[in-house]
C-alpha cells in the first residue's frame, strides 16, 4: 500500500504542477493538487519503513479525504457544461474532478488495505 499511495502522490504533484505550467494561467490554485500530493508522497515514503506504516498511512488517508472533498467542487462545474453552460475555468473542472477522483481511489485501496490488514 506504500508503494500505491507514492504513485498517487506523485500523480497528485503532476497533476498539479501540468495544470499551473500546461493551462498557461499562472494561478496559484492550479497548484493545489501538489499541495495534496506532497504530503501523500512523503507519506508514502514514510510507510515503506514498517515501523511508521501505520501512522504514516493515516496521515496519507487524510489528506486524500480531503482532497476527494475538495475536488468534488468539479461536479458542479461539469453538469453545467453537460448542460450547455459555459464555464468560466473549464481547465480547472477538469483538475478538480481528476483531483477527486486520484484521491478516491486511493482512499478505496487504503480502506481494503485496513480491512485486509485487520483480518489478519
Amino acid at each position: 500500500m506504500a508503494k500505491i499511495t507514492c504513485v498517487i502522490g506523485g500523480l497528485l504533484v503532476l497533476l498539479g504542477l501540468g495544470a499551473y505550467l500546461g493551462t498557461g494561467t499562472k494561478s496559484i490554485t492550479a497548484m493545489i493538487p501538489t499541495f495534496f500530493g506532497i504530503p501523500v508522497l512523503l507519506a508514502g515514503l514514510i510507510a515503506l519503513k514498517e515501523t511508521w506504516r501505520m501512522h504514516a498511512m493515516h496521515a496519507a488517508l487524510f489528506f486524500t479525504f480531503l482532497g476527494f472533498v475538495g475536488g468534488l467542487r468539479g461536479l458542479s462545474g461539469l453538469f453545467k457544461m453537460l448542460s450547455g453552460a459555459t464555464v468560466n475555468k473549464p481547465n480547472a473542472v477538469y483538475v478538480q474532478l481528476t483531483l477527486s477522483l486520484l484521491c478516491l481511489i486511493h482512499l478505496v485501496f487504503a480502506i481494503r488495505s485496513f480491512l485486509q490488514a485487520r483480518k489478519k
